[in-house]
């Protein structure tokens, strides 16, 4: 009997995926340490500076500042400061960019080993497989470049399902709760709490964020009052049109088409609230797996809340979700929507397309896949991985 090609191909695309990996990354940090990488990790130093000696970050916010100081307009909410002492508390900016990078480098073993995990029920080149697959993301090597916390913000979710898997429901709410300081990635996946009915990790993750941004309060003496008008009423986000985000999410896309920024992320934000109900309600019926489940708060996050293309690390989860269906059922359908899945993170497409029609197609075809995971999911499915 002649034995299946199957794990070789396996092992062959994990072997592929693992160059890219490297290659992706060696990029990423060839151009951090360059005088035109690290903006957005020296921008974080520059507000963690103003915080620590006193002054909130946001010209909009801060008491203290002088009338003819120019502040940064951070888009960062008051709990994310304090976190940014792990990183810059340091003087010297060499030494926060070792931080930094191990910091994103434990990420990327987090994830990895989340990857790994979840596909060696199927043998240890599927497991190989998923835990490259994640490293893989083209845009890591932005995240990195620029200094961005999008893969961090992802090591602790995936240490918040780690802690979920093992019943360590506080230890979860803090992985949550450190996931936040982007809160864009970190958001959708408090459904996981939901879902679990697990109130004590989500209000024992609240309660982090609540004592962090009192915190940030005290510590800039900036009015919480002035926090909460400012993000509802003033917040400039004509970010989500700039650059290349105008249409890397639904909002980005509304913006561009001539909504008010602030409508777009509004609609957006309910659009995604809908969703997740609606993914909720259905995954209380047909017993969702965490596996699915995580994969579908991923898509839904990514593609409503607005997002740049060094986030797509976020999309990981339902990468691994795509590739656990298609290496368990064998089916055309399965195999055909995970490899198309790999192929919009694996290459670069956005940065290599400039395109507004394909960021959109990217959006629209990301959001046929969780509906495809949702009805292709059964209670069986996955269930090697449930909670």
């Amino acid at each position: 009997m002649t034995a299946s090609p199957l794990p070789r191909i396996i092992l062959w695309l994990a072997i592929v995926l693992a160059l890219c990996a490297s290659a992706y990354l060696v990029r990423g940090v060839h151009v951090a340490v360059s005088e035109r990488g690290s903006y957005d990790l020296a921008s974080r130093g520059v507000e963690y500076r103003l915080y620590a000696s006193g002054i909130y970050p946001n010209q909009s916010i801060a008491s203290d500042a002088l009338p003819t100081e120019d502040l940064p307009n951070s888009v960062y909410p008051p709990y994310a400061f304090p976190m940014l002492a792990a990183v810059f508390a340091w003087e010297s900016p060499v030494a926060a960019g070792w931080v930094f990078g191990i910091l994103t480098l434990t990420a990327l073993l987090a994830v990895a080993a989340h990857g790994y995990r979840d596909l060696r029920y199927l043998g240890w080149q599927s497991a190989s497989l998923g835990a490259v697959s994640g490293l893989a993301i083209a845009q890591n090597s932005s995240a990195v470049a620029f200094g961005q916390f999008s893969i961090i913000s992802m090591g602790f979710v995936a240490g918040q399902v780690f802690c979920l898997r093992r019943g360590q429901r506080m230890a979860a709410g803090a992985c949550w709760a450190m996931a936040m300081f982007k809160p864009q990635i970190g958001l959708v996946f408090a459904l996981l709490f939901v879902a679990d009915r697990n109130w004590r990790g989500l209000a024992f993750g609240l309660a982090i964020l609540g004592a962090l941004s009192w915190l940030a309060c005290w510590q800039t003496q900036a009015s919480p009052f002035a926090v909460l008008d400012y993000w509802f009423q003033h917040a400039d986000l004509r970010f989500i049109t700039a650059g290349n985000s105008g249409g890397s999410s639904a909002g980005g896309i509304l913006a561009n088409l001539g909504s008010d920024p602030r409508v777009a992320v509004a609609i957006s934000l309910v659009a995604a609230l809908t969703f997740s109900a609606g993914t909720w309600l259905r995954g209380r019926n047909r017993g969702f797996s965490m596996l699915t489940l995580l994969a579908l708060c991923a898509i839904v996050g990514r593609v409503f809340i607005p997002h740049r293309a060094y986030d797509n690390i976020m999309l990981y989860p339902a990468l691994i979700a795509l590739l656990a269906l298609a290496l368990e059922r064998k089916d055309m359908a399965s195999r055909l929507v995970a490899a198309v899945f790999g192929v919009t993170l694996w290459i670069p497409l956005t940065s290599l397309i400039r395109s507004a029609w394909l960021d959109a197609a990217l959006l629209c075809f990301w959001l046929a896949t969780a509906a495809f995971l949702i009805l292709q999911s059964t209670p069986t499915h996955g269930s090697h991985h449930r909670s």
